[in-house]
């Protein structure tokens, strides 16, 4: 069911609810929020996820949620690789930018502020 869902959904749907990822926001602590805001997420486009037990819904909004943290991650590695890169004056790697890489550019600015 979950592996119905395009990646490009996931990351505008995700990308919605700015709870989820942008560490400045309000309700980013709220953590019956962000439950809900992938509860939301799963409804809205997952097919057929009404015909679903409970517990099916469940273990589909945590694909989901595996499914983005995965997406954050590769961002988060190609941003920090571009970072180092660009400090020690050395050549950028001839790597091909992750395929939803301009997806998912809204997350650059939040992954600035917090690197180390």
């Amino acid at each position: 069911m979950a592996s119905a869902v395009s990646q490009v959904e996931l990351i505008t749907a995700v990308q919605a609810n700015p709870e989820l990822w942008d560490v400045a926001h309000p309700l980013h602590r709220n953590h019956i929020r962000k439950v809900k805001a992938w509860e939301d997420i799963s409804a809205a486009i997952t097919p057929g996820r009404e015909d679903l037990r409970p517990g099916e819904r469940k273990e589909i909004s945590k694909i989901l949620q595996c499914r983005w943290k995965s997406l954050r991650d590769r961002v988060r590695r190609d941003l920090t690789d571009e970072d180092k890169a660009a400090r020690s004056g050395a050549p950028a790697p001839a790597k091909r930018p992750h395929v939803y890489h301009t997806n998912l550019l809204f997350l650059q600015q939040n992954m600035i502020n917090i690197r180390p």
